[in-house]
């Protein structure tokens, strides 16, 4: 039997946004972005939320996001939770958490991203 501790994981390294090369980073940023438009502000509408700096803050969950051969979200990891918004219930923002989850799933990766762990924030901070 063979000593866990000494074998090597084949599951890829996570990588942040500052590793990725000059094709992997245009491609994030654009998927980002739609996202941002397209999904995550529809999404705080829904919960009635402004990211106002006042009532609410930042809403990410800081994550590593495994992207399969296909372009395809595998898995989410979320290692931190950051949902600053005073007026929401816990209900309310466990359903935040699961409907940001959901969405981002959804998203579809090129080329340049597959087969590849980032580590990357789904939301976004205040501008505060």
């Amino acid at each position: 039997m063979k000593n866990q501790s000494t074998e090597k994981s084949t599951a890829p390294s996570p990588l942040t946004v500052m590793d990725l090369n000059d094709d992997q980073f245009a491609e994030w940023e654009q998927r980002r972005k739609d996202w941002l438009k397209s999904s995550f502000r529809p999404l705080l509408t829904r919960y009635g939320l402004q990211q106002d700096c006042v009532s609410c803050g930042d809403v990410f969950l800081r994550s590593r996001v495994t992207i399969d051969p296909e372009g395809n979200i595998a898995e989410i990891e979320v290692d931190e939770a950051v949902i600053d918004c005073g007026a929401l219930s816990d209900e309310d923002r466990n359903k935040l958490h699961g409907d940001l989850l959901a969405e981002f799933r959804l998203l579809e990766f090129g080329e340049a991203l597959r087969d590849l762990v980032l580590r990357v924030r789904i939301g976004r901070p205040s501008k505060c």
